[in-house]
């Protein structure tokens, strides 16, 4: 074989020794020759498939998975090969600590805090919290959430209904989500009698049994 047609051994060519699972993984390209390069993998984690056509990696770890190790071989039609190893770790979402239920008193500006660590992060990443209406709608004009400190803050007015049932959400740098949800019941809220007193009438001093 002359030198001008010497195989060249596949390379691999921009596989980093650490990823994350969040984006894909390329890991191979052709070799330096013309030669065709087939890629061939173990996976033994059964929640993440590979596409060989596209030389990517694509899964949803399931939770409490951390990293893994990974080998990946190339090799050409002449038989030479190459080997890629590379770890992948897997990103956990923001664990939450459930609030119990707040109060707020009608007519009187009212606040309460969610505990410091009601959101933890596993790999520390910073989190921006916000809050809604469980539902998904937005919070009413009357109350007001402090991202910050996780401070809800506002004067319920007398219309207001008996509980809010409110939901917050904090999201990482990933894009990983956690979410609390819990009630704030209004003390001294209007509540309507289940019981209705239809056709009932009388003076000041009557007495009204039902």
């Amino acid at each position: 074989m002359g030198p001008g047609n010497q195989d060249c051994m596949p390379r691999p060519v921009g596989t980093p020794g650490v990823s994350t699972l969040c984006p894909t993984l390329p890991w191979m390209k052709t070799s330096a020759g013309a030669n065709a390069v087939t890629g061939h993998y173990r996976l033994r984690e059964d929640w993440l498939t590979f596409n060989a056509k596209t030389d990517t990696f694509t899964g949803t770890a399931p939770v409490g998975a951390s990293s893994f190790g990974m080998t990946v071989t190339a090799t050409d039609t002449s038989g030479l090969k190459a080997t890629d190893s590379f770890t992948i770790n897997v990103l956990g979402a923001p664990t939450v600590t459930q609030t119990s239920a707040e109060t707020m008193t009608v007519g009187k500006s009212s606040s309460f805090s969610l505990p410091a660590h009601t959101f933890v992060d596993p790999q520390g990443s910073a989190m921006h919290c916000i809050a809604e209406l469980a539902s998904g709608g937005a919070l009413p004009p009357w109350l007001q959430f402090n991202s910050t400190t996780l401070t809800f803050i506002g004067t319920p007015p007398t219309t207001v209904p008996a509980s809010l049932s409110v939901e917050v959400i904090a999201k990482d740098t990933s894009g990983l989500t956690a979410a609390d949800t819990f009630t704030i019941d209004m003390v001294g809220a209007h509540t309507t009698n289940s019981v209705g007193l239809v056709g009932v009438s009388g003076t000041t001093s009557s007495t009204v049994h039902g």
